[in-house]
């Protein structure tokens, strides 16, 4: 599986493998199973390792599932909405030029 990224070089955390292994053979495994991947699997000598595969593994740091981004975008909404009529009603009501 091969990905195109835009990142910098400090992005990744760079390593070197033992003589005679690729990226893939030397770190493959512990990269699939942490949700990682490498930029050059198929290279000897100098690797670049990225902690983050996708998207969601950053998220999954954080709490959060990109899968519920609608959710989350309709929970922001109401919580803007409720602030604004809450503002509206309070200067309707409230009479501050009598102080």
């Amino acid at each position: 599986m091969e990905r195109v990224f835009s990142q910098a070089d400090d992005e990744f955390f760079s390593f070197t493998t033992p003589n005679g292994q690729t990226c893939e053979q030397y770190a493959g495994q512990f990269t699939q199973s942490m949700g990682a991947y490498l930029q050059n699997p198929g290279a000897t000598g100098n690797c670049n390792y990225c902690q983050y595969a996708t998207g969601d593994t950053f998220l999954t740091g954080i709490n959060v599932k990109y899968s519920d981004r609608g959710r989350n975008i309709g929970i922001y909404c109401c919580y803007i909405i409720s602030n604004i009529v809450i503002i509206l009603l309070a200067s309707r009501f409230l009479k501050y030029t009598k102080r």
